[in-house]
Formats: C-alpha cells, sequence, structure tokens
C-alpha cells in the first residue's frame, strides 16, 4: 500500500466511522430503553472494528472518477502530493496508535496490580454478598465466579473489575454502611459483570487506541459508558420504591469522590463528580417521580442491532475517491494484495490489479533525462487498450 493509498483509506474509514456513529445516535434517540441502547454503542464498537477489517481486506465500490479530466502534468502533481501527506499521516496515526495502546497495556497492568493489593471482605458484608450470589455469577449461561468482594483504604468510590477473575472492590467507608446501601452498590457492580461490560470495555479502549484522533468515536465512547451506568443503575433499583435511597447513595459517593483519590484507569467506577454523573442524577430523580417498575425490557434488541449491522454494510461501501488512478473501466477496484494472495492459495482468483485504460497510469506519462527534468509524452488516442492489441 503506498502513501497515497493510505491516505485514501484512512479518509474513508474516518467517514464511515463517523456515518456508524450518527446512526447509532439517531437509534438510541429513538427509543427510551437503556438495554437497548447499551447493546447498540456496544455494536457500534464492534461494527467500527469490523468496518476496519472490511476496509484493508475487501475491494469498495467506485461510482466516481472525478480525476479523468485532469491533464497528467496536475494528475501527477497531486499524486505526489497526496503521497507527501499520506507519509505524514501515517507517521502521526502509528505513533498515536502506539502510545495509546502502551498507556491501555499500562492501565490494565496497574489495575490487576491495584486489585490484588486490596484486602478480602469478611463478616456480615460477606455474607450479604453470599445471598446476593455473589458465589456463582452467571454469565451468558456460564459461571465466572466466585466474585471476590474487597476493600481498599485508597478509592473513594465502588468499582468492578475483571481479567480472569471477577473483582468488586470497596472503598473503606462503605464497610461501616447500612446493609441496604451495601446491597444497591454490588447489585449495581454485579450487573456490570454479568453483562460482561469489562471486556466491552476493553474493545472500547482498542477502538479508542486505533482512532484517537476522530472525536465521534470519543463521542461514542462517552455515550457508551453513560448507556452501561443507565442500566446497571436501572438494574441495582429492582423495585420503584429503592430508586430514591439509590439516588441518595449516589450522591454521597461523588461527595466523597470529590476528594483527592485513586480511581484505577481499566475499572469500572460506581461513580466520580463528573458531567456523567450529573446526568446519571437526573435521571434518578425522573425515575423516581415515576410509578412502577424501573427494570428495562430488552424486546426488539436484537432487530435494533441487526438494522444497525444493515446500515454499517451499506456504510462500508461509501469510498472518497482520491485514488488519482483509479481505472473507470470497473466499478470496483481490485482486491488488496495480502488477500488476494490468500485467496489464491486456495485456489480462488480474484482481480488484484487495475483494469487499465487510457491515462490510469499517470507514472507513465513521465520520464526523467539525464539531468533529471520530467517530460511528458501523449499516448494514444485510440479507442482501444494498447496492451490489449499487443501481440
Amino acid at each position: 500500500m503506498s502513501f497515497g493509498q493510505f491516505l485514501e483509506s484512512f479518509l474513508s474509514v474516518a467517514l464511515q466511522v463517523a456515518l456508524v456513529v450518527v446512526g447509532t445516535q439517531f437509534m438510541c434517540q429513538r427509543t427510551n430503553n437503556s438495554k437497548i441502547s447499551c447493546r447498540l454503542w456496544t455494536a457500534c464498537h464492534v461494527l467500527i472494528l469490523l468496518l476496519t477489517a472490511v476496509a484493508l481486506n475487501l475491494p469498495h465500490l467506485r461510482l466516481l472518477h472525478p480525476w479523468q479530466g485532469l491533464p497528467g502534468e496536475m494528475v501527477v502533481y497531486l499524486a505526489g502530493l497526496m503521497d507527501q501527506v499520506g507519509a505524514v499521516a501515517m507517521l502521526l496515526w502509528a505513533a498515536g496508535v502506539v502510545v495509546s495502546l502502551a498507556m491501555l497495556a499500562y492501565g490494565s497492568y496497574s489495575t490487576s496490580r491495584f486489585v490484588a493489593a486490596c484486602r478480602p471482605i469478611t463478616g456480615p458484608l460477606r455474607e450479604l454478598a453470599a445471598n446476593l450470589a455473589l458465589d456463582g455469577l452467571t454469565l451468558h449461561d456460564q459461571k465466572v465466579g466466585p466474585v471476590k468482594l474487597l476493600w481498599s483504604p485508597e478509592i473513594k468510590t465502588p468499582f468492578c473489575w475483571q481479567l480472569h477473575q471477577p473483582h468488586i472492590v470497596l472503598p473503606e467507608y462503605m464497610l461501616e454502611s447500612d446493609e441496604d446501601d451495601v446491597r444497591l452498590v454490588v447489585r449495581h457492580e454485579v450487573e456490570h459483570l454479568r453483562l460482561g461490560h469489562p471486556l466491552q470495555l476493553l474493545v472500547q479502549r482498542i477502538v479508542e487506541a486505533i482512532f484517537w484522533f476522530h472525536p465521534a468515536v470519543w463521542y461514542a465512547s462517552r455515550q457508551t459508558d453513560l448507556a452501561r451506568e443507565f442500566l446497571c443503575d436501572d438494574a441495582a433499583c429492582e423495585k420503584n420504591q429503592e430508586s430514591i435511597r439509590y439516588l441518595n447513595l449516589l450522591v454521597r459517593i461523588v461527595e466523597h469522590a470529590r476528594q483527592p483519590t485513586t480511581i484505577p484507569a481499566e475499572a469500572i467506577p460506581f461513580g466520580k463528580a463528573s458531567p456523567a454523573t450529573v446526568v446519571r442524577i437526573r435521571r434518578l430523580i425522573e425515575l423516581a417521580k415515576a410509578s412502577g417498575s424501573v427494570s428495562p425490557s430488552s424486546r426488539g434488541s436484537g432487530s435494533q442491532v441487526a438494522i444497525l449491522m444493515c446500515l454499517t454494510a451499506l456504510i462500508s461501501q461509501v469510498w472518497l475517491p482520491l485514488n488519482l488512478f483509479a481505472s473507470p473501466r470497473s466499478y470496483w477496484s481490485p482486491w488488496p494484495r495480502w488477500t488476494a494472495d490468500t485467496l489464491h492459495d486456495f485456489g480462488i482468483h480474484v482481480r488484484d490489479y487495475e483494469t487499465h485504460g487510457r491515462r490510469t497510469n499517470a507514472f507513465e506519462l513521465l520520464e526523467e533525462d539525464g539531468e533529471g527534468h520530467r517530460h511528458f509524452h501523449e499516448i494514444p488516442k485510440t479507442d482501444e487498450n494498447p496492451v490489449e492489441n499487443a501481440p
């Protein structure tokens, strides 16, 4: 892949990602269901990774050829300019990805070390945890427990974490809290673990590392974090009467979190002083005023995700026509070389080259003389490809 081709793919995938995020936001605005919104935003991050894989491994549509009318000298100049811009873009993007992945690896390592240093909870709270079925947590119909219930004097907000084994860590001041408050917190964190949110957060972090430059990706991450908290807030309040107690508990924990404190980088905190928490509090106030159960139904989430997948399939063919050497003889680009070589090994022959026509290889218009000057040569204006007429 040349630098110019990288620039074309880079900008095209960035546009596709923005369209997927816009589509996800539009669908979430049309539903008032936290489960559906959470699944849509989770699917959004997975589909962004799939879009990247499709762009690198499959051909794309070519419906526009805006460069065909340009003179050869201009085509070559623009191609050189795109190569230069593409080289700078690749260097900056690669540097950002390396730094982002390094920060992700360090954050995961430091969080694991922090959790390993936490102390196990014993006594009545441990019995409470057993009553909440933490000794046999079920995730996707498989037992992933037991969940380790820990505490630490270094944190001011509870959090959950899972690498191999799920953990819930409480701050020290909660050891003296009312059992009903602890039950609400643990129920919230258990829902995170039961739905696999730590793994989903890892996928989200990988997307952020690859698209560290993209504002739409960071917007999607904020919305995903908020949707996860909405969902677990609803799960913690099994009864509408509990929403007032839960609201007061959240406000109290946020007040503690305003103090200088340690929050592990890759953990999922219960509450912290942030604009997102303010949104959660306002939502809980509205739920407290409502009547009936606050537990949402996920009915229809499968169809919503399927619609988003179909929309993403269409978006994957949105491609910026920046390739100056693209042949107008085909509506599809060639297969990428690495994919074509793999298919050829299995006996599947695909086109991994341009279907050449007049002026599709502008570099052939140039010839350097002994002094390094470039000269342009005219291509015979025939209706047939001279390559096809060669003996």
